[in-house]
């Protein structure tokens, strides 16, 4: 990981159990995770079983303005 002056490397250890790593796709060369799904990975919650919720997102400019002289 790139963390502005220098490349990271996380390790952990565990005495008990394992990670539940995310679905690899067959032949990448790599995984990439967010910080948070980093975060999670390391204290063993199992990313496999989380649902995301959509977020909100502000429309576009150009749709607000659409929108706009439909109404007008």
């Amino acid at each position: 990981m790139w963390d502005r002056d220098g490349y990271v490397l996380w390790y952990k250890r565990l005495e008990v159990g394992v990670f539940k790593l995310p679905r690899v796709v067959p032949g990448a060369g790599s995984v990439e995770l967010r910080a948070s799904e980093l975060a999670m990975l390391l204290d063993g919650i199992d990313m496999a079983k989380l649902k995301r919720v959509p977020r909100y997102e502000r429309p576009a400019q150009s749709a607000v303005k659409r929108a706009e002289t439909i109404v007008a």
